[in-house]
């Protein structure tokens, strides 16, 4: 009657044992799969998006974001091996990140969790960028728009990198952020 006891013992302790290493396992994969896209880690500023930085190359930028990230079809129109866009379709649909000649130059940020450093995100009114930011912007008429959904330029200090808050309807509807060349691109990464 004791090795029974003691083989139910240890056959729960084995158990619990094998329950607590799956469960740990699966929180570890739900974590992984989420570190590069959670709320934390979804700052925009002049050079990076979350843990990605302007000047990387494509494959640190992948392994810096994360499982998930890719190489979005390319556009022959478009985009061409030299200049190309990675994207996450499932964890950050509205996101891209700009490449040329295999290195980082800018983001195109739909992602309404992400903010810049001072607050900013998607769907904020112009007036708060105003607000937020001042003296220190510029405000331009749009490509396609004009005046009446105009884009808010932010310049670094240095000249080199810019935010551009693309609006509509006097809200906050994309951020582009990185070097000023591929922030001026009127469609994106290539043109």
């Amino acid at each position: 009657m004791n090795d029974g006891a003691f083989t139910g013992t240890r056959s729960a302790r084995m158990q619990g044992v094998l329950f607590g290493v799956i469960a740990f396992i699966a929180v570890g994969l739900r974590v992984g799969d989420i570190n590069a896209a959670d709320d934390t880690t979804l700052m925009v500023g002049f050079e990076e998006f979350g843990a990605i930085r302007i000047g990387m190359t494509d494959k640190q930028a992948m392994r810096a974001y994360g499982p998930g990230l890719k190489v979005r079809p390319i556009n022959q129109e478009l985009e061409s091996n030299e200049c190309y866009v990675l994207h996450d379709p499932a964890r950050l649909p509205y996101t891209e990140i700009w490449v040329w000649d295999h290195r980082i130059v800018g983001f195109m940020v739909g992602e309404r969790r992400a903010k810049t450093f001072s607050g900013i995100g998607i769907g904020d009114e112009i007036a708060k960028v105003q607000s937020v930011y001042g003296d220190r912007i510029k405000i331009e008429p749009s490509h396609y728009d004009g005046m009446r959904a105009p884009d808010i330029w932010l310049r670094s200090s240095d000249g080199r990198n810019a935010l551009r808050f693309q609006t509509e309807n006097g809200k906050v509807r994309a951020i582009l952020a990185g070097t000023v060349d591929a922030v001026s691109r009127v469609e994106g990464a290539c043109l």
